[in-house]
């Protein structure tokens, strides 16, 4: 190496750090897995584990806010046998932020060798061996997975004398459904959309986050963008699931679509549910309906379509 490469070599590295590490992180920036990547790896690495969980939960999970989610929900415990919580604790993201460390798992990372022979543990001496990195064995991983839903969701529902639990939500997009059905072989998923400009007529005047706090939906684009990306998303994938995937105009014709809904769940439910119209809390009444501009309805437009199109949703007017 000449002495003006050493120079440009040492004034780069103490800008940036050594080339080798500057390169290993160019490389990893920008790769991290899907969760649907991540869980086909973990399955890859350690196929023998099993997951025997047996809890049968339903996940309503619908292409944003105003889709009619909530009268599902209650159509489904009018059965008497779920209670299906509501968008529980949205704003800390449980599920997003739970799931999401799950996309560090990669054929390659953790390393093998940070992993100890679970039948010899307590025979090995491992104050003298290298543990800076030790792991416990990933069926634990999974099992830790599947008992945070448990105790927070399927024992509050049990102890109440629900059979079965469910939870809806309106921010989940299909990498979500893919790692609850991981967790949840049994697991049902019902996928709900409604025409866009109706959903953000009603919607309109809120102020709610796909992420909180630094991703606030106000304005038509934010909301369309939202409704586009979880619907393309369930569209292309709600068969890697066992699920249904319905529109909100269907659920409030009744008859037919409540029969595959008892069908596929393998409950009775009262359509009556239909007919009657829950006000919201006080605290809520101020919210949505606001008036939309033409203008703000043609932003909407430009953000959901093509695929509201594609759907038979149109620009009103």
């Amino acid at each position: 190496m000449t002495l003006v490469a050493k120079i440009w070599q040492l004034l780069f590295e103490a800008h940036l750090g050594s080339l080798n590490s500057f390169y290993m992180a160019h490389k990893a920036s920008g790769r991290q897995p899907e969760l649907e990547d991540a869980i086909s790896a973990f399955h890859d690495r350690w196929p023998d584990i099993e997951n025997n969980c047996t809890s049968n939960p339903v996940f309503i999970l619908a292409a944003g806010w105003r889709s009619g989610s909530t009268l599902l929900q209650r159509l489904l415990m009018s059965s008497g046998e779920f209670m299906v919580w509501g968008e529980p604790y949205s704003q800390n993201q449980m599920i997003e932020q739970l799931s999401r460390p799950l996309r560090g798992i990669t054929r390659e990372s953790p390393d093998p060798i940070w992993f100890r022979d679970a039948a010899t543990f307590k025979k090995q001496d491992l104050s003298d061996a290298w543990i800076a990195n030790l792991y416990p064995d990933a069926r634990y991983l999974l099992q830790a997975h599947v008992a945070f839903f448990q105790s927070l969701f399927e024992s509050p529902a049990t102890d109440q004398g629900y059979k079965r639990w469910g939870i809806k939500e309106v921010r989940l997009n299909m990498q979500h459904a893919i790692y609850l059905q991981w967790l949840f072989p049994e697991a049902r998923f019902i996928f709900l959309y409604r025409n866009p400009y109706e959903a953000y007529k009603s919607y309109k005047g809120n102020h709610w986050y796909t992420r909180w706090p630094d991703k606030p939906v106000y304005t038509a684009k934010q909301f369309g963008k939202k409704w586009a990306s979880l619907l393309n998303g369930y569209l292309d994938g709600h068969c890697k699931v066992q699920s249904l995937l319905l529109s909100y105009e269907e659920l409030c014709e009744g008859g037919k679509i409540l029969k595959r809904i008892e069908d596929f769940l393998g409950i009775q439910i009262r359509e009556d549910v239909l007919k009657k119209k829950i006000s919201k809390p006080s605290i809520l009444s101020a919210m949505g309906n606001a008036p939309v501009a033409p203008r703000e309805l043609n932003r909407l437009r430009q953000a959901v379509d093509p695929l509201a199109s594609k759907l038979g949703y149109r620009l009103p007017g």
